[in-house]
């Protein structure tokens, strides 16, 4: 039995800068143990979180942008921020202090010439305490978690209070129990999959040519 939750009781804010990808196959076992983990399982007083691990260009931000689009209704706010390194993740949340949408709702609003570190934590704590929202954040290419004494680790930039929702994306394998406390390494598709993805792509119909292409590659 799937139990979704309470659905949200605001209009929807929906702050994804990809479009959702309509050739996306499979990965099914994927979706459900993020939704599993974040909606239907959740840990009591804790924020929910998943971090999906794996090499660059396994699919890994297809996966959650695709989550993000199949879930929209199930959340107040859905955002997405870059999270590349430490500046790359404050400037994406100082973007985010900019929307109006979001004002509207409490966020705190940046000062002139208030510091951007400032201002990222200042997101990172409302987010922390509010439990009026429904709200999935999802880290994006958190790939540098730690980066050496020199330079400070966005993991500090995580939201990890008693409420709400994050999904993270990273290289790095240990991101499962720095970014979030539960997750999964992402391989290469199954055949199968990959069969039925270039098929999609390429818009053909041709099913030995393309198993053998998917073999050779």
């Amino acid at each position: 039995m799937v139990c979704i939750g309470p659905q949200p009781k605001h209009v929807p804010i929906f702050i994804v800068p990809y479009p959702p990808n309509p050739n996306f196959t499979g990965r099914g076992d994927i979706l459900t143990a993020i939704h599993e983990h974040l909606i239907v399982n959740p840990r009591p007083g804790f924020t929910a979180s998943y971090a999906l691990h794996g090499l660059g260009g396994v699919g890994k931000t297809q996966i959650a942008i695709e989550y993000a689009y199949r879930h929209k209704s199930e959340f107040d706010i859905i955002c997405w921020l870059r999270a590349n390194d430490w500046n790359t993740l404050i400037n994406s949340y100082v973007e985010l202090s900019r929307i109006p949408q979001l004002t509207s709702l409490g966020i705190p609003s940046p000062q002139e010439g208030q510091d951007h570190v400032d201002i990222a934590k200042q997101m990172k704590d409302w987010f922390e305490k509010e439990n009026n929202v429904r709200w999935l954040l999802i880290f994006d290419n958190a790939d540098k978690i730690d980066q050496g004494e020199n330079t400070r680790s966005v993991v500090e930039l995580v939201p990890s209070g008693q409420y709400g929702f994050v999904l993270a994306t990273s290289r790095d394998r240990t991101s499962d129990a720095q970014l979030a406390s539960a997750g999964q390494s992402v391989e290469a598709m199954h055949p199968e999959e990959a069969v039925e993805f270039l098929l999609k792509c390429s818009r053909r119909q041709e099913l030995e040519p393309a198993k053998d292409l998917v073999l050779k590659l």
